[in-house]
This record gives structure tokens, sequence and C-alpha cells, in this order.
């Protein structure tokens, strides 16, 4: 789950581990897709953050924009 502080001189990004989306708990059991794991099982997950820059960055949004249609 991600959430955001975009309070007056404070920006913050905060990621931690949740079993429902922001649609919540409720419509993923209605939907039959809440994630479970049995009482004591692990689960191991690899997060991998990229942080583009210049050039490469620029190029990203580029080919974001042309995917979404929204070419200039």
């Amino acid at each position: 789950m991600e959430w955001k502080s975009l309070a007056s001189g404070d920006y913050v990004v905060g990621l931690e581990p949740a079993n429902s989306s922001v649609y919540g708990r409720a419509y993923h059991e209605e939907n039959g897709n809440l994630h479970t794991i049995k009482p004591f099982a692990r689960e191991k997950n690899r997060l991998v953050i990229t942080i583009l820059e210049g050039e490469e960055l620029v190029r990203t949004e580029e080919e974001a924009q042309a995917l979404a249609g929204k070419e200039e």
C-alpha cells in the first residue's frame, strides 16, 4: 500500500505491506481475491526501486506518453 503526506514543507511517501488494495478488504473478500497466508507461514517479496534522471527520465516520459496515445 502506498500513502503520501503532502503537508506544507513536508513530502513523504510510504510503502507498507497490505493484503488488500485501495478498494479495501471487503471488496476483495466479495470478489474472492483477498491475499492470505497461513498462520506462521512466511512470504518473501522483492522490491526494486529505480530512480531516473536526465535524458533517461525524459526518454521514459516520452515513451509513456506515446503508449498512452498522447504524443506531442
